[in-house]
């Protein structure tokens, strides 16, 4: 693809601070456990940004026209937290992205942190290797100091966003199509995946006494009491076994307990419960 003179300055821009990133926060991907680092910025009227710390994944970002991937009008509803394995289908864009960039960066497991605002949506993709499996329940438990890193990118690299040039992406017909097909079937699943809380008779947190289970996760939670392992769970619920891992580990941090053993002795001691999930 030949790049026009205006996502030509997108684009060295972007180079420009792939070194700066890896040499400021390279230590911290680290810990993280963050192979890759990507940071979007959309706006309303379509304009955007893009900064990585990878030149090579640049150049490809570019080379593809994966900046017409995004759009405000669907990022805004889609989940504040999402890993790939549980990105919409229906988002088929989305999708040629990360087979991409599974095959040909090593890039994988990765999760996608949109944070939404009037006028913008702010994009972070933070890439794992592709076969370690392992770094999806990691971003969970070290949740709360990736969003300070965010925030720390977000101060540090304000002066990169702010002499970043914006590129300009006008939605064809079919875009447009695309895009609201993907916001009917986001909508339709939204209750799910953007973690609301689940809306049938609902399990009690032992100590709170309040509900605290997403849809999904008390159906793992129902499937685990009852002596399933990880594969019957997903085989039963039609997930990825690791997604059902995921969904466990969210309960664990959630009751404060380490085991899969502690979860069902202290949601037990609830009879309320007991009635929900033994019936």
């Amino acid at each position: 693809m030949v790049l026009s003179e205006n996502m030509a300055k997108v684009q060295d821009k972007c180079l420009n601070t792939c070194q700066q990133i890896e040499f400021f926060f390279g230590p911290l991907f680290s810990l993280l456990g963050i192979h890759g680092f990507s940071f979007n910025r959309v706006y309303k009227n379509q304009d955007r940004m893009f900064l990585s710390n990878s030149p090579d994944w640049v150049i490809n970002y570019f080379a593809n026209d994966y900046f017409s991937a995004q759009s405000f009008q669907s990022y805004s509803i889609m989940p504040s937290y999402l890993l790939w394995v549980d990105w919409p289908k229906e988002d088929k864009k989305g999708l040629a992205i990360h087979k991409d960039a599974f095959a040909n960066f090593d890039y994988g497991n990765a999760l996608n942190i949109i944070r939404l605002h009037t006028d913008y949506i702010d994009i972070f993709s933070l890439r794992g290797f592709a076969r370690d499996f392992s770094v999806n329940s990691k971003y969970f438990i070290q949740l709360e100091n990736i969003n300070k890193f965010l925030d720390y990118f977000l101060l540090k690299g304000s002066g990169w966003i702010a002499d970043s040039e914006k590129f300009h992406i006008e939605l064809s017909e079919s875009d447009s199509r695309e895009l609201d097909y993907l916001k009917s079937a986001l909508i339709l699943n939204k209750s799910d995946i953007n973690q609301l809380p689940f809306s049938g008779k609902e399990v009690l947190h032992p100590l709170t006494g309040e509900p605290f289970l997403t849809r999904r996760e008390h159906a793992c939670l129902r499937d685990l009491v009852l002596g399933m392992t990880s594969k019957e769970i997903a085989r039963n619920l039609g997930i990825a076994s690791r997604t059902v891992d995921q969904h466990l580990t969210s309960i664990k941090l959630k009751m404060e307990v380490n085991t899969r053993s502690e979860i069902i002795s202290n949601i037990l001691r609830v009879d309320f419960n007991k009635n929900i999930l033994l019936k």
